[in-house]
């Protein structure tokens, strides 16, 4: 019987509480709130400390604040007849602060941003990095031994092809080359008279006015002149070409990316001198996860993306699908054609390539960020009644800083979105607004 009255008077503490405005409503005169609030700003506006204290002027307002209200709330147990410092007093006080109704109450709770769970289109990538690479890089090489005489073209010019790039010093091959040249004019006339006698000689066997043997000479001289003349016919060819290879010509059009000679020094044969890169276009060798390779098709597009530039996006296409996959890797080759526009893209940058493999609309989804992971499995603090519970969901695909919600949330829910980190499940928090 003691223990119920001791209860109908502390629930009648309780609500004569409420009515007499301990939480922050004075008297209908107003006086008392007046002068709180004078007293509060003059704490808050103060800013000077006392020597030795690491309290700010907000916390110091905040605490003072709430020193008096605990005042004021011992002032209205005496009223009552009822010591604060006694056990029943202590007792009324604790239970209005767990009531959220004492002074305090609610200051420790965690403020959080919310966000409404809606629906979004969302679509489905397959990102990767890879790097730039021409579509065909040859190295020139010289063909014969020789000084250099002239550079004609640097790296980073462009050139077509056939275009003269650098000059061989040709003295000696000249030399070499009208030599040839009037021997096989020598050899020609040989030819020529050694011909005609062959000729005579033939008419004459037939009307038996020569002997077999002149016959004979005269058809070996003939065919030793026309060997003869063969054979220089390929020494000056052999010459003429060396001249031209004193002249180093581009074998495809493109950019010179390398120059590895220099006026004056002397090249060997087969020896590299100049490479050259065709940059139109340009490709991307990407290694895909066999998962995802079965989803590619050829033309599919595809956006580049360069640190270098940022914010810029460069077009591109699959070209080519390799039909078999690594077995150590478990990924298939894809080479992506991109369209070099104004020359940014370099051979030899690594970018980033994102392929659009699926486009879905009115998904539900929510922000990567309100996510909370437990032993793997994802989470999310939903907002209910001034307080959050921890929510196990179901994800999807994943779009930019969206990932789709397959089951345990409804369109409408509220969700925490900034605030979580030091959040728990059934925790009572403050909104931001």
């Amino acid at each position: 019987m003691k223990n119920k009255g001791l209860t109908l008077i502390m629930t009648a503490l309780v609500l004569l509480y409420f009515w007499a405005g301990c939480g922050g409503r004075e008297k209908e005169t107003g006086e008392t709130t007046v002068a709180t609030a004078e007293k509060t700003e003059e704490k808050v506006t103060d800013n000077s400390l006392p020597p030795g204290s690491d309290q700010g002027p907000d916390e110091s307002a905040k605490t003072g604040e709430e020193g008096e209200r605990m005042e004021q709330m011992k002032q209205r147990l005496r009223d009552r007849g009822i010591d604060p410092e006694s056990s029943q007093g202590k007792r009324i006080i604790e239970m209005m602060k767990s009531r959220g109704m004492g002074p305090g109450a609610g200051q420790d709770a965690p403020l959080v941003e919310l966000q409404e769970v809606s629906p979004h289109n969302l679509k489905s990538y397959v990102t990767l990095n890879g790097k730039v690479e021409p579509e065909r890089s040859v190295k020139v090489y010289s063909r014969l031994s020789a000084y250099v005489e002239k550079i004609l073209k640097e790296e980073d010019d462009y050139v077509s092809e056939g275009t003269v790039m650098a000059l061989l010093d040709d003295t000696e091959i000249r030399i070499q080359y009208r030599q040839a040249e009037n021997q096989l004019k020598q050899a020609e006339l040989t030819l020529n008279d050694e011909e005609q006698k062959f000729n005579r000689s033939e008419q004459l066997k037939k009307e038996d006015l020569i002997s077999e043997e002149d016959y004979q000479m005269a058809k070996t001289n003939y065919y030793n002149a026309r060997i003869e003349y063969q054979n220089q016919m390929e020494n000056f060819k052999d010459l003429q070409l060396q001249l031209e290879y004193t002249q180093i010509r581009a074998p495809i059009e493109g950019y010179i990316v390398e120059r590895l000679i220099d006026v004056g020094s002397r090249v060997n044969a087969n020896e590299e001198v100049y490479s050259v890169e065709d940059f139109s276009p340009l490709l991307i060798r990407l290694y895909v996860p066999a998962s995802d390779a079965i989803n590619l098709e050829k033309g599919m597009p595809v956006d580049i993306s360069s640190e270098l530039f940022p914010g810029r996006v460069f077009q591109g296409e699959v070209k080519l699908i390799n039909p078999r996959i690594d077995a150590e890797s478990g990924t298939v080759k894809v080479t992506v054609e991109v369209k070099n526009s104004r020359d940014l893209l370099k051979p030899g940058m690594f970018v980033e390539a994102r392929i659009l493999i699926s486009e879905d609309e009115d998904k539900l989804a929510i922000p990567h960020k309100a996510l909370v992971y437990k032993k793997g499995a994802p989470f999310v603090f939903l907002f209910a009644a001034g307080q959050v519970r921890l929510q196990g969901i179901e994800t999807g695909i994943s779009h930019e800083d969206r990932i789709e919600v397959v089951s345990g949330l409804q369109r409408g829910d509220k969700i925490v979105v900034v605030g979580i980190e030091d959040l728990k499940d059934g925790m009572k928090v403050r909104v931001k607004r």
